[in-house]
Order: C-alpha cells, then sequence, then structure tokens
C-alpha cells in the first residue's frame, strides 16, 4: 500500500514539521511473535515544501534533529541533512513503518546554535497524517537605539524599548538583566510584542544588558547591548582675583575624575581670555594675561565624550596700578643755607620702580636735578636761597605706569623765624572767585614791631606796603600762576623776600573712585562714586548710561547709589558728571561691562517617540537663565542638521516652548535646539525621533461571494484589498494566518495598492479565523481579520433577491443561485419556500441551478421581513436559506392598477414613487413618460397645473378633479419643506440631498446615498447635462400670484438634489412639465361652489345647498349639517370612495327678513370641516 501525502506550507518555519515523516520512513518493524510471514510495511512518500523557511531564514536550515519511538520503545535519534533540499525548495522523504504500528517524534529544527522550531508529532502507520505546525521560537530586539554600544552618564535615565513576536502570539513575560549578574533585575509583558523599560546607573562601570524572553513551548530568544556608564568630570576653577595690566594671571584648575581614563578625550574650553574661546586638553593651569582694566569673566567647560560635564568661572578685576609717593616727612620749613634730609617714601601693590627723579625748586620744566634706579629714599639737599620752593617728585614702574607728586618747601633765615613766622603752605591752588589767605605768627622782640612794615609784591605789579598784620587775602577772576612775595622792613634793616605761588584754577571736583554694586545681565547693578569737590561742595551728579546723551539718573550727592540694569553684557560706556556749586564740572567717560551668566536647557524632547511622515509633532524644551527670564533672547532649531537655523522664535520673559514640526521623508531625524540670550551667551540641546513612512492599510478584508458560511470542505476565498500612500511605495508583503496559524506570504513590493486573496476551506464544524498582515520595507504593519463559518454538508442551496427594499403587492424574483447535493450523495428532489418560514410552503417546479421563481408579495408592509428557501435530497437531508429585505406598505390606483409604495414623514404619508397614471385623451391635463423611457420607473411628467379639487369645478365633464388616485391629494409647499426638515432632524449628518435621494439612478452620487427615508427620488429633467428633478406642488397664500403663469397657486418645486438646493421655484422653470408626488388625505376638501352665487334671497324662497368634496376614509358615513339662526338641515351620506358626489341638502328655514349667517358643516368620524357666510333675505315685492 503506497500513499502520497502533498502538503505546501508557506509560513515560517512550517513545512519544518513534515521532514518528522522521514523519521518513520527509517524505522523497520518487526513482525508480531508467532507469525510466520513479516508484514510488508507500508511506504509514504512525503513531498516536503521548504521554500518560506529559507526564503525566510536566507539559508538552509543547519540540521533537524529527531528522536522517534515506535510503539513506546526506546528513542532513536535522527539527523536529517540538509543537502538532500532540491533548488526548488522541496525534499521527498520515503518512509517505512508496519500498519497500526504508533509512531511518536519529538523534533527540533537549528539555526546555528539557536533552536527556530520544536514540537512533537504522533499518528498511526497506515492512517492520513495531519502534520501539526511546529511551535517556531520567539524574537525580540531592543529598538530605538542608534547603537548597540551606549556611553550615559551616571544616574542619567534611559528608555529600553523591546520589541518580540512569537508565530504563535503568546507572548510571555520579558526579563531584563541590566548589570550581566545572571540576575533578572526588573520584567515587563509586551502589549502587543513591545514595550518599554526606564533605567539608570548609579556606579560608574562597563555594563552588558541582556533582554531574555521564553514561549510556552521552552524556546528562548534574547538581545544585548552594551552600556558604558561613565561620571560628569567635575571642573573647579580658581585665580588672582585682582591683577594689574599686562601682568601674568595664572588659572588653576582642579579636575575630579573618577578613573584616569575619564582623562583620555577630555576637553577644556575657555572663555573670557580673547575674542574667542580656546581648547586645551585637561591642564592643571593656564597663564595669561589682560592689556585692558575692567572686570573679565573667565569661563572653563569640562567636556566629555558625551558633551559638557561640567563648567566653573571666575572674576577677576584687572587695574591700571601706578606707584603711590609718600612726602609727608619732607619738612615743610627749612632754614636758609643748611643741608638738609628729605626723605622720600614710596608705595606700590604690583610690580616695581625702575626710576625715579627729584626737582628741588619746581623747574623741571628745564631739568631735573637728580635722577636714580631704583625705588626711591631719603636725599640731602642745601637751599641756597630763601623762598617757597615745589619739591617735585616723579617715578616709573616695570609696567610703564608714571606718577608725578610734589610738596612746597619754606626757606627762610632766623630773622623771618624771628620776626614773622608763615603758616600758609608754600604753594597755594585756589579756585576763581575764592581768596587766597596768607597767615602769619608774630616772633617781633619786644619794641620793634611799632617800627615794623611788611611789604607786598604780586607778580611784577608795584611794591605795597602795609603795617604788620596776622593775614593777607588775594582774590583772582581768572585761571593763572601768581607769585606773592613778602618781606618785614624794620630800622635795623629788612628780612629777606618770601615767596607763595598761588595758582588759580576752575577748582572742577575731583572723581576719586566709582563704586558698583551688583554685576549680572538683565540685573539691578548700583552705581555711586567717591568726588573731591576740592573747592566749595558737589550740587548735582548726573549718569549717562550708555553714553547715548540722554542723562539716565540725576542726584545731588554723588555717593548716593542709582540703579540701572543692562539688557545685555556687551561693554557699555558710562558718562559721570559732577558739578560744584561754582558751576565747575567734572566728566568721566569709562567702560563698563555687565557679567553674563549662560542660559540653559532643562529638558528638550519630542511628545513623541515616533511620527509618520508628514504628521506634526510637538518639540517641548524647558530652559533657564541665571541672570532670569527677561535676558533670554531667541530659541532657533535647526531640523534637519543642515546648519541653518530654521525656526527662530522669541524667548524672552520664557521658561518653555513648545514647536510643531513635520518631516517629508522618513528616517531617524535629530534636532538640534540653540538657546541665545541678549549678551550672545547659548546652550545647545537636541533631540531625536523616529519619523515612520506612511503605514500601510488594509481597506477592506471580505469573502469575494459576500457570504461567510460554507459546507464542509467548499472552499471559501477572503480578499484583502491594500493601500499605501507612501512615495516611492514600500510595500513588502502581506501574510495570511488561518486560525492564528501563519500559511502564506505574498509579496507585494513594488506596488502601492491592490488586491490579493487566500482561499480558506476547513472539515471542522464551527467558526473560522482567517487574518491579513500586511507589511512595508520600515516595520510599519496593519492587521485585519475576519471570521467565516463552517457547517455540516447537507444538500446546498443558495438563493438571492433582487434588492434588500421590496414594495407590498408587487412580484419579486428569487433566484437560485446554487443548488448542490449533500456529500452522502443523492440528488436534491425538491425546492419549496414561505413567507418567514411559516406553516405555508409553495413548491418550486423543476428547480435547477440558475432558475428565477416569481413571487408576489403580501400586501402588508413589513421591516422585517423575510422568506426561507428549503431544498430537500432524497435521502431526507435539508437546507434552508434565508432572505432578508424591508417591505414597504403600498396602494393600488383602481384607474389602472398601478402599485405605490408609501411611506409616512411626520404627520404626511408620501407616496414612495412618482405618479405614472396617464390622463384620458380628453382630459386637459397631458403627460409624457420621463426621458421617453418606462414610465413605471420614474413616473410621468404633467405638463401644466393640476386643478386642486377645492377650486371650481370645471363645466367639462370629462375633466379630472385632480391627478391623484382616490384618497390621495398634492403636496403643499410647506408640506414639502416639513418632510425635508423632518429628515433633517432624524438624521443631522445627512445632506438634503442625500435624504431624498434614491441609492441608485443619479450619475453624480454622493458620497452616501442611503435614502434613509424610502423616498427613491430619481432624475426626472436635465438643465446644461446636470440631472435634476421637480415635483408639482401648490402655495397656501390667500392671494394668488399674479405673474404666476399656473392658476390656484400652483407650483413646479425645483429640487436640485445634485447641489442640495432645495428651493421652490416658479416662473416656468420646466417647459416639460414636472412629476407628481401625492400625498394622502387627512383633512375634508369641499368645493367652494356650495356658497349661493347670488346671496340675495327674497323671503318666499330659501336656498338649497348643494356641495362635492374628497373625505380622508372610504366609505364611512359623513354627516353634512347647514345652520342658520340655530335651526339647521342636515343629510347623511355614504360617499362614493373618499368622493362625496353632487349632494343636496334640504331647503333652509325662514328665519326673517335681514342677513344670517349660514355655517356648514361636514363630519367623519373625528374629521371635521367648517365654514360660513352671509346670506341676505329680502322681503317680497
Amino acid at each position: 500500500m503506497n500513499t502520497t501525502f502533498s502538503r505546501i506550507e508557506s509560513s515560517r518555519h512550517l513545512a519544518l514539521a513534515l521532514l518528522l515523516a522521514w523519521a518513520v520512513a527509517s524505522m523497520s518493524c518487526s513482525s508480531k511473535p508467532g507469525s510466520s510471514v513479516a508484514p510488508e510495511p507500508l511506504t509514504t512518500n512525503f513531498n516536503l515544501n521548504l521554500t518560506s523557511l529559507i526564503e525566510a531564514n536566507q539559508r538552509n536550515p543547519d540540521s533537524i534533529v529527531a528522536e522517534i519511538k515506535m510503539d513506546g520503545g526506546a528513542a532513536k535519534t535522527i539527523v536529517v541533512d540538509p543537502a538532500q533540499i532540491s533548488q526548488s525548495g522541496l525534499i521527498q522523504i520515503p518512509v517505512d513503518a508496519l500498519e497500526g504500528a504508533k509512531i511518536e517524534v519529538a523534533y527540533k529544527v537549528w539555526m546555528g546554535a539557536v533552536i527556530v522550531g520544536t514540537g512533537t508529532v504522533k499518528w498511526v502507520s497506515g492512517e492520513p497524517l495531519t502534520v501539526p505546525r511546529p511551535d517556531l521560537a520567539p524574537t525580540i530586539s531592543f529598538e530605538g537605539l542608534v547603537s548597540k554600544e551606549l556611553v550615559l552618564r551616571r544616574g542619567a535615565k534611559i528608555w529600553l524599548h523591546t520589541r518580540s513576536t512569537d508565530p504563535e502570539g503568546a507572548l510571555s513575560t520579558v526579563f531584563v538583566d541590566l548589570d550581566d549578574d545572571g540576575k533578572f533585575d526588573d520584567s515587563l509583558t509586551p502589549p502587543k510584542g513591545g514595550d518599554s523599560l526606564q533605567v539608570s546607573w548609579s556606579k560608574v562601570g562597563s555594563y552588558r544588558v541582556t533582554a531574555w524572553l521564553r514561549d510556552r513551548a521552552g524556546l528562548t530568544a534574547k538581545d544585548t547591548l552594551r552600556v558604558r556608564v561613565i561620571a560628569a568630570a567635575q571642573v573647579s576653577l580658581s585665580s588672582d582675583t585682582l591683577v594689574s595690566i599686562g601682568d601674568s594671571i595664572d588659572l588653576q584648575v582642579r579636575l575630579d575624575l573618577d578613573d584616569s581614563a575619564q582623562r583620555e578625550g577630555l576637553r577644556l574650553v575657555w572663555s573670557g581670555i580673547g575674542a574667542t574661546p580656546q581648547t586645551t586638553g585637561p591642564v592643571e593651569f593656564l597663564r595669561t594675561s589682560l592689556s585692558d582694566s575692567g572686570v573679565f569673566t573667565v569661563r572653563i567647560e569640562a567636556i566629555d565624550e558625551i558633551g559638557v560635564a561640567s563648567t566653573d568661572s571666575v572674576r577677576v578685576t584687572v587695574v591700571q596700578d601706578e606707584p603711590r609717593f609718600d612726602l609727608s616727612r619732607i619738612p615743610e620749613q627749612v632754614e636758609l643755607g643748611t643741608v638738609v634730609l628729605l626723605p622720600v617714601g614710596i608705595s606700590q601693590r604690583f610690580g616695581t620702580i625702575e626710576r625715579w627723579s627729584i626737582d628741588f625748586d619746581g623747574d623741571t620744566a628745564s631739568e631735573w636735578d637728580s635722577s636714580m634706579i631704583g625705588p626711591p629714599a631719603a636725599i640731602s639737599h642745601l637751599f641756597a636761597r630763601s623762598g617757597s620752593f615745589n619739591v617735585i617728585t616723579a617715578a616709573i614702574d616695570d609696567d610703564g605706569n608714571r606718577v608725578v607728586a610734589s610738596k612746597s618747601v619754606w626757606v627762610g633765615s632766623s630773622l623771618n623765624s624771628q620776626v614773622l613766622r608763615r603758616t600758609s603752605p608754600p604753594d597755594t591752588t585756589v579756585s576763581i572767585h575764592d581768596s587766597a589767605e596768607i597767615r602769619f605768627v608774630r616772633n617781633f622782640p619786644p619794641g620793634t614791631e611799632s617800627n615794623a612794615r611788611l611789604e607786598w609784591q604780586v607778580d611784577d605789579e608795584p611794591v605795597q606796603s602795609q603795617a604788620i598784620a596776622l593775614n593777607k587775602r588775594f582774590a583772582w577772576s581768572q585761571e593763572a600762576v601768581h607769585l606773592v612775595s613778602w618781606r618785614v622792613v624794620m630800622p635795623s634793616g629788612s628780612t629777606a623776600w618770601d615767596t607763595v605761588r598761588v595758582q588759580v584754577v576752575l577748582g572742577a571736583p575731583v572723581l576719586q573712585q566709582i563704586k558698583t554694586l551688583g554685576s549680572g545681565v538683565s540685573q539691578p547693578i548700583y552705581f555711586s562714586a567717591k568726588v573731591d569737590p576740592v573747592f566749595g561742595s558737589i550740587s548735582r551728579t548726573r549718569w549717562d548710561f550708555g553714553n547715548d546723551g540722554i542723562w539716565d539718573d540725576s542726584v545731588v550727592d554723588p555717593a548716593t547709589q542709582v540703579k540701572h540694569i543692562f539688557s545685555t553684557s556687551t561693554t557699555t560706556d558710562i558718562h559721570f558728571q559732577a558739578t560744584d556749586d561754582d558751576g565747575n564740572t567734572i566728566d568721566t567717560l569709562f567702560p563698563f561691562s555687565p557679567t553674563n551668566a549662560a542660559p540653559a536647557f532643562g529638558l528638550a524632547a519630542f511628545a513623541e517617540s515616533s511620527v509618520g511622515v508628514g504628521l506634526p509633532v510637538a518639540l517641548r524644551a524647558t530652559f533657564t537663565d541665571p541672570d532670569g527670564a527677561a535676558d533670554l533672547a531667541t530659541l532657533s532649531v535647526d531640523w534637519d542638521g543642515d546648519g541653518s537655523w530654521d525656526t527662530v522664535r522669541n524667548a524672552t520673559g520664557l521658561g518653555s516652548d513648545e514647536i510643531r514640526h513635520s518631516w517629508s521623508t522618513s528616517g531617524s531625524k535629530t534636532a538640534y535646539l540653540l538657546l541665545t540670550d541678549h549678551s550672545g551667551a547659548t546652550a545647545l540641546d537636541s533631540a531625536t525621533i523616529v519619523v515612520r513612512t506612511h503605514a500601510p492599510r488594509i481597506v477592506s478584508l471580505l469573502a469575494s461571494a459576500g457570504r461567510d458560511t460554507v459546507r464542509m470542505g467548499d472552499t471559501l476565498w477572503f480578499v484583502a484589498t491594500i493601500a499605501d500612500s507612501s512615495n516611492p511605495p514600500d510595500l513588502d508583503s502581506i501574510r495570511w494566518r488561518r486560525d492564528d496559524m501563519t500559511d502564506s506570504v505574498v509579496s507585494l513590493r513594488g506596488l502601492s495598492a491592490g488586491t490579493t486573496r487566500i482561499p480558506v476551506a476547513s472539515n471542522v464544524v464551527g467558526t473560522h479565523s482567517v487574518t491579513a498582515v500586511v507589511h512595508d520595507l520600515v516595520g510599519n504593519i496593519d492587521t485585519a481579520s475576519a471570521t467565516w463559518t463552517v457547517k455540516e454538508a447537507p444538500p446546498l442551496v443558495v438563493a438571492r433577491l433582487r434588492d434588500s427594499i421590496l414594495i407590498a403587492r408587487d412580484t419579486v424574483t428569487v433566484t437560485l443561485d446554487s443548488l448542490r447535493p449533500g456529500r452522502l450523495g443523492g440528488s436534491v428532489s425538491r425546492v419549496d419556500w414561505s413567507f418567514k418560514g411559516g406553516e405555508t410552503w409553495t413548491t418550486v417546479p423543476s428547480p435547477t441551478a440558475g432558475k428565477p421563481v416569481l413571487l408576489t408579495l403580501p400586501a402588508d408592509g413589513d421591516p422585517n421581513w423575510r422568506i426561507v428557501v428549503r431544498a430537500t435530497q432524497d435521502n431526507g437531508e435539508t437546507d434552508f436559506d434565508t432572505l432578508s429585505a424591508e417591505l414597504l406598505s403600498s396602494f393600488v390606483d383602481k384607474r389602472d392598477g398601478a402599485i405605490y409604495p408609501y411611506i409616512t414623514v411626520g404627520t404626511t404619508t408620501w407616496m414612495a414613487r412618482n405618479l405614472s397614471w396617464q390622463p384620458s385623451i380628453d382630459d386637459s391635463v397631458t403627460s409624457t413618460c420621463v426621458g421617453g423611457g418606462n414610465c413605471d420607473a420614474r413616473g410621468r411628467l404633467y405638463s401644466v397645473p393640476v386643478p386642486l379639487p377645492n377650486q371650481p369645478a370645471s363645466t367639462d365633464a370629462g375633466r379630472s378633479i385632480s391627478v391623484c388616485p382616490d384618497g390621495w391629494r398634492l403636496p403643499s409647499d410647506l408640506e414639502f419643506n416639513e418632510l425635508i426638515e423632518t429628515g433633517r432632524a432624524m438624521l443631522p449628518t445627512l445632506s438634503y440631498a442625500q435624504i431624498l435621494r434614491a441609492r441608485t439612478g443619479w450619475t453624480n452620487p454622493l458620497p452616501s446615498q442611503p435614502d434613509p427615508l424610502r423616498f427613491a427620488a430619481l432624475p426626472t429633467l436635465a438643465y446644461a447635462a446636470e440631472p435634476f428633478t421637480a415635483w408639482w406642488t401648490y402655495s397656501q397664500q390667500s392671494i394668488p400670484d399674479p405673474n404666476s403663469p399656473y392658476p390656484n397657486n400652483m407650483n413646479q418645486s425645483i429640487r436640485d438634489l445634485g447641489t442640495d438646493d432645495l428651493t421652490p421655484r416658479n416662473k416656468y422653470w420646466s417647459t416639460a412639465g414636472a412629476s407628481v408626488r401625492c400625498v394622502r388625505l387627512k383633512e375634508i376638501i369641499i368645493d367652494s361652489s356650495w356658497k349661493p352665487a347670488a346671496p340675495d334671497w327674497d323671503s318666499a324662497w330659501m336656498p338649497i345647498l348643494e356641495l362635492r368634496g374628497l373625505v380622508p376614509e372610504p366609505s364611512v358615513s359623513v354627516t353634512i349639517r347647514a345652520t342658520i339662526q340655530g335651526q339647521s338641515v342636515q343629510t347623511i351620506m355614504t360617499p362614493n370612495g373618499h368622493e362625496i358626489p353632487w349632494t343636496k341638502l334640504p331647503q333652509l328655514p325662514f328665519v326673517g327678513i335681514g342677513t344670517f349667517p349660514v355655517t356648514l358643516e361636514v363630519v367623519q368620524g373625528a374629521v371635521g370641516y367648517t365654514e360660513s357666510i352671509d346670506l341676505v333675505v329680502t322681503a317680497v315685492e
């Protein structure tokens, strides 16, 4: 006995399970004890298809190992050689085993050192073999990482994203080992194959991170990555904070590192010591100098392989240091002709004195009396003449600073000192208008002062004489230097001339010091000054910050603090001015540089980890500035890393911002952020996001036959419609799974849209599933699933109705699309049908597949109507098919037998199809079929307005009162509007055209034409090739339109359902006529001819009223009553259908002479009609 089993499976690894049959072929079965002849083994040839396996793994499997047991015996291990696989991916393996032997195979499929498939197969030799699918190994991987080698800072938090798959769909817990110690530190349960975990490391070192997963079959998968954790290098900076111009500055650096390896690649970036930043390696100090005076901030940044690790700064004040003379020990008075020691002292904070000079008589304009190398010291000198001398000293240091100082020395004889000694200094400086006073101390011998006189001489002016005085004052109005000489004249002789030099100056104040409190940008900085008024007092102090000519602050006392805020760290000229009470001023212009602290980012990240092409996503950033948010200037973003800032936003006063952006291409995108303050200091940061291509979509997954139930063994095709808007197209494949088992993979490469289909069949009764998963080349997927049902296999009958909306009383065709016998054989002997599966069944004569069966529908409407078709086989098996439809109520027009469906909207019942009745030839109303076609489908166009039954009757007996059927009438404009508005209230999301249009029949369909009211409006006219429709309505206005070409206020209600223009129109809109949609009578209509033509009657003869009209109920008695002065006449009659034919009332009674109201009442059930006229009764002449 030979059997062939062929099964081609296209899911990954599935076909490998079939290789296990090879193990059976390798076994031999022994005969039973006592048998004389061994049974012949059965040979089974298995055709195995491994193409999908090879395609999925890009190579053949390395080995397939099977452990085989027969009848519970010892296991035998077989290794299948993959070299047996043909070029087409097929293996044919013969297997020999005794019939009835129980075979069990446990197998594993290996790719390298990884098991990619496993399973167990049990079957009995000789019986059909159903090979189960193997349990395939799961997969897991880290996603969203630029590299599997990460470098992180200690304590920094990152998200680890994993993606795991399991072909069996049973994802289990993922365990994560963060430090390679063999112990799992955390776990997570993947939702739909992926999850995220936020982690950080507190210790510096190298770590291997492992994500591990095991499925329910024991197969495992793992992925690893390397993480190197480093500490941020901490840098600190120190130096001298006060130096002189040109002096060396040693900037001391201290680096705190966790290990020496951190020094490799570490860079130090210096700023504030030159025009551009300077970069060095990890040095211990940096020597530099500054050539300008001012306050400078030196900043250092330590940058490692991740970025800026730490920063520090130091402020250095550079001054113009000058030596300072000390001449306080030089005596103010010396004796003429005596050698005197003149001690000269000097002090200096920085540098050394290189040379100094001294002039004893103040004539430095010609020469210095002495010059020496090195610092000054005491020097001896002999003054050869008396008088006042200005001793001048000068020095220069190694920085080039030069300083000059002076002191006045009075030289005189002992006589001068005995007679009259001057106490004023030898040199005096005074301001214009101020007086210079020379003061004296008397020291005359007794009896000599009365005979002495004091002689004065100013410059070259004549000598003046006066009595001895204790002081003498002088004043000048111009700047100059004056020599004032004096002597004492006595009878015994004269003293030598003594001289005082008086310098007359403007008396401008002297600025001694500028003081500042604070230094930061955007922060208050307080300025004050120390000013020596020299003469008088300071009356006004002014400050101009920026030297723009506008004084920003004005105070009296220069020591008063004034506040100013600088928006940038740019060096600014400050103009200071002090004015004394004499109007003398001093102006000083000095530079000032506010210190600026750089801004910093707190967070820069996208709101999502990934986004689709063309879709906007928010980039969120938080930031700070130590100088305050007001110091921030701009936030710039470079979206594509090309070095240009694509977005620049104002950041002043902000602490955060959110900017949305989209990309037109896919891939990993890094956005670079630049934060700038008003001083130009910056901070950089970046954020990364993955931009996905447009994800593919499965638009629909439907059974091709429109039904989802088949018999056992029958094939049903499912069709998937796929679309992808990526440009260029990047579809990859679609994978089909039947009952959650992967069956096949279909390539979609190069396509942007299309359809693909798969057959399904099963011998297992119940509900089954089919799933389609579409993949693109970058990993985007879309999934759609559907279910289908397998039932027992009795005879099959499939029937079909022409439509899902039918009309009561109409005929319908039921087509037997399929009629087949069951699997047990025989033939279909009879087909019957029944409305709603009732007890009454009607047999279909000679039933065959494709045969139409004509049925007459019931007279009553039913929204849930159905028909059941039954097929009976000659062996008694039966099958049923149920067809459902909405059955609209209908009525029959007795004039021509036409059947019209009707609907009720609000309080009005409408015909659901246009009127198709053709008036008689002699009627004044003519009509034509719409488009010359089938009148039943679209009705007729009526060319003239239809007279309403409440208008005066025509004398032409052949003229129709109304074209509407008995019990129906034309609608009014108001009723038509009520129809539209009621529909809109019921379905507010639909337009007017969508509410009224039929589902088919329009050449310009709308996105949705469900015909929710079942009004079924079809186009009946066309204008400029655009279809529209028009119905007759009548207007209920009390005064007819004098311009209307139609009598009785008739309108053509033009309703352009293509554009939702539903405004009623008239004035010759359609010369071809219009359609008619009648509404059911719900009131009594009486012809106005009941009113007497002549209302004046004489008393000898009272009128007899005669009338006709229409009533809502057919053949229901009607009471007609006329009342005058409380006296009534009436008649009761039965209408002819809905019509009250001409009917006369008894004669009205005589009630007197005068004008009397006559009231007409017509009543049918609960419906009534009332109208009154005035009747004039006159006396008989």
